[in-house]
């Protein structure tokens, strides 16, 4: 079976194209910015949500400027 896929979107202000997603230091695949540099999509590698626990998101510009870090839990589904 494939696995699901999933996108993350960081919002804020100035983000231009060339600006990629970091999660806990590894940087996923950049699908969109939004004209007004206000959204940033990007697909999450498929070993990112594999386990549970915390993920630092940040972004980082092509002239390496970081944006502030954010982190967000990976919770496990309950057996059904």
């Amino acid at each position: 079976s494939k696995a699901k896929k999933f996108n993350i979107v960081v919002r804020g202000s100035g983000l231009v194209s060339g600006t990629v997603i970091l999660i806990d230091g590894q940087e996923m695949k950049t699908i969109s910015v939004s004209p007004d540099g206000s959204e940033l999509v990007a697909r999450l590698r498929a070993d990112t949500l594999s386990r549970p626990g915390p993920l630092t998101v940040e972004a980082v510009a092509p002239d390496g400027i970081r944006s502030n870090s954010y982190v967000i839990d990976v919770l496990v589904e309950p057996d059904r």
